[in-house]
């Protein structure tokens, strides 16, 4: 039975509300672009409305390069030549307009052929025209230098947590904390095997919350920390790991009185309102804001 015999009326889809083609769109995988070539009109519809993809896995390495999206969809290459394969299909998904992304993580295993795929991905990212909005963006294997050419591309404001997991030296964050992506941020996650970030403390404390390694820890660093503590009205938690230091003396700066043992807990009072919990030990200090009891 067509269509005309039914009663069924078939409308053009740029016809459609916007609302519902919205909708039509959430049911397909954001990735397949082949329904943008419906036509030029449907095209130039698609690029005024958001690509939101919750989360997106660019894994490159010579043995299993792959796009993971949402968890449960993977565009991988297994012939010769895989991993520019499907960096050429992440470039295509860059060139989506208004791309909204819950999670955007980026891994560069190879240390051989790291420099040549950045290239490249940088080359994407400056392809754009607009900023990505990124809620949270996961580095993996990438310099602290390579991360901060890449992180201007995000819409600053609208990205919220920053997480390097990376092994090797010692690396230097004070190459970003002068983007706004950076300060703008809430929270952050220096994790893997690296040695230690190299910053000064001031940089970490306009985050809500953040865990990382330094590669040193001073009385100095113990005072900012306290005069940051007794005025910050948004920070919650945080812990720094440290190479071993003489912590005695620094939890005389948050409780002059303690005697306590190698690993032990301080009740810092810092306004009416709120204290914080600090624990400690000769490698690491963990800070935990405490809500008065009204």
């Amino acid at each position: 039975m067509n269509a005309a015999k039914s009663g069924v009326q078939n409308a053009p889809i740029l016809k459609l509300p916007v609302e519902i083609i919205k909708q039509i769109l959430e049911k397909l995988n954001p990735i397949e672009l082949a329904i943008r070539k419906v036509s030029r009109s449907f095209e130039v519809l698609l690029d005024k409305l958001p690509c939101q993809i919750r989360k997106l896995v660019l894994w490159v390495s010579e043995d299993f390069p792959t796009i993971i999206v949402n968890d449960d969809y993977e565009i991988k290459h297994e012939t010769e030549n895989c991993a520019k394969n499907v960096m050429q299909k992440f470039s295509g998904i860059l060139q989506i307009p208004n791309l909204e992304f819950e999670s955007l993580e980026i891994f560069l295993w190879d240390e051989e052929t790291r420099d040549m795929y950045f290239k490249l991905l940088l080359k994407y990212f400056k392809s754009r025209t607009d900023r990505i909005y990124v809620k949270t963006c996961v580095f993996g294997e990438l310099k602290v230098s390579q991360i901060a050419l890449i992180l201007p591309f995000y819409q600053a404001g609208t990205l919220e947590e920053i997480h390097f997991a990376n092994n090797g030296e010692t690396d230097d964050l004070e190459q970003i904390v002068h983007l706004k992506q950076w300060k703008r941020a809430k929270r952050f996650v220096g994790s893997g095997d690296l040695e230690a970030y190299s910053i000064t403390i001031q940089h970490l404390f306009h985050f809500v919350r953040f865990e990382v390694h330094i590669d040193r820890f001073s009385i100095e660093d113990a005072v900012s920390i306290r005069d940051k503590l007794l005025k910050s009205a948004s920070f919650e938690n945080c812990t720094l790991y440290f190479p071993q230091t003489d912590y005695l003396e620094i939890t005389k700066i948050f409780g002059p009185m303690y005697t306590g043992s190698i690993g032990g807990t301080i009740n810092f009072k810092a306004e009416k309102t709120w204290s914080y919990s600090l624990k400690f030990g000769p490698t690491f200090i963990q800070i935990t804001r405490i809500e008065s009891q009204s």
